[in-house]
């Protein structure tokens, strides 16, 4: 069986599962009393990144988890 193949197969597995289960609509109301605490820590990784950047490429997993927790972030807020 080609890679490819093999991949085909496991997404559609991972599909089947995903369908099958129906999870409930997350609540961020208990991180409320922290969003404040989550924006100062977010200014800070930015920062961070911007230092990081002056010296090299900073790391797409640092862009990533910024991109995360600004997602959260919007959640939590809504």
């Amino acid at each position: 069986m080609k890679a490819t193949e093999f991949k085909k197969l496991i997404r559609e597995e991972v599909r089947k599962v995903v369908n099958e289960v129906d999870y409930p609509q997350a609540s961020y109301a208990h991180m409320k009393p922290f969003a404040q605490e989550l924006a100062r820590s977010l200014k800070a990784l930015y920062m961070l990144y911007d230092k990081i950047e002056q010296k090299g490429p900073a790391s797409e997993e640092l862009a990533d988890a910024l991109d995360a927790l600004e997602s959260l972030s919007s959640r939590i807020k809504n």
